[in-house]
């Protein structure tokens, strides 16, 4: 099956989501593959298992990627504006200097993941968990839901991240744990 997706995954987009429309139970398996420098813009990717995935620079742009499996995927330049994560289980994925602008993080579970340079203008990160997360040079102006992130512990956030949005909630520099203990 991992074959045969990859094959219809490089035909277009139109007909990888045409197929994904015939076949909604069909599971995908495109773990530990190379799809760097693609254009998936628009693709139907939920559910598919991407874990270990290189996808370097690859163009996600309106891609449907909820629910996800992300896990220690490469993702880093990838642009993935616009694009729905929710649900996405991206622990320990590199989101190195990638474009989310507008994206739908809702739910995301950003366990490990590093977002260095990440450019997340107007996301929406409602209830993403954070744990131990590098939010290193990440742009967050006008993200959305950063006050209900889940935050069971310590992320790593420096200084040019905080600095860019003026009206950074207090609220999510206080991890769960703390808010417990008050």
């Amino acid at each position: 099956m991992t074959y045969d997706a990859i094959v219809r995954l490089s035909e277009s987009v139109h007909s990888w989501n045409s197929w994904r429309v015939e076949h909604p139970a069909v599971p995908i398996d495109l773990s530990r593959v190379n799809l760097s420098e693609k254009d998936l813009s628009g693709a139907d990717l939920r559910h598919v298992d991407l874990r270990g995935a290189v996808l370097r620079g690859t163009v996600l742009r309106g891609s449907l990627l909820g629910s996800a499996r992300l896990s220690g995927a490469d993702l880093s330049g990838a642009t993935i504006d616009l694009a729905d994560l929710s649900l996405a289980d991206a622990r320990g994925a590199y989101f190195i200097y990638s474009t989310a602008r507008q994206a739908n993080m809702r739910r995301i579970n950003l366990n490990g993941a590093n977002m260095t340079g990440a450019d997340m203008q107007g996301a929406n990160l409602e209830s993403a968990i954070l744990l131990e997360t590098v939010l290193v040079d990440s742009n967050l102006c006008g993200a959305r839901g950063l006050e209900q992130c889940d935050q069971p512990g310590p992320s790593i956030v420096d200084y040019r991240t905080l600095f860019v949005p003026r009206d950074f909630p207090l609220r999510f520099f206080v991890p769960a744990v703390c808010r417990m203990s008050s």
